[in-house]
């Protein structure tokens, strides 16, 4: 048989009564949480960058307004925000990123920095091709 320490009625009273107190501080405080949690909601829908330039990669919310309906009900709503918000602005950093790597010069060394050999020996070419072509242009 394994033995059973018993529970003090005391101590037992005691985390009780914490108990109760905690929720009744709780139930005070959820009107004042709900406003924030609104405040919040609100914020991340003004800033959402418009439809088109949202990228779809997972976790992303292209279907906010949905999101948010379940995060409203989430108990971590607000590392929940938080990551939102994160994530959102790393989106629009890639976006930013990609409008740079379109337009910039640098397009062709970027690329061979990030792409395997058989890509890498393609465009060497073809870069080889573009010289050679401007050395016998009259």
């Amino acid at each position: 048989m394994v033995k059973r320490s018993v529970v003090k009625k005391p101590l037992f009273r005691k985390t009780l009564n914490k108990a109760i107190t905690a929720k009744e501080i709780y139930k005070k405080q959820i009107p004042r949480v709900k406003e924030e949690m609104a405040r919040n909601i609100d914020r991340i829908l003004r800033t959402e960058p418009p439809k088109s330039k949202q990228l779809k990669y997972k976790g992303f919310p292209n279907k906010s307004i949905q999101s948010l309906e379940i995060l409203k009900t989430n108990k971590a709503y607000e590392d929940k925000l938080i990551t939102l918000e994160m994530k959102k602005k790393s989106a629009e950093r890639a976006i930013r990123r990609e409008k740079k790597m379109r337009t910039s010069p640098l397009v062709g060394s970027i690329r061979l920095l990030h792409a395997g050999k058989p890509v890498r020996q393609r465009l060497a070419r073809i870069s080889q091709r573009k010289k050679t072509k401007q050395k016998n242009s009259p």
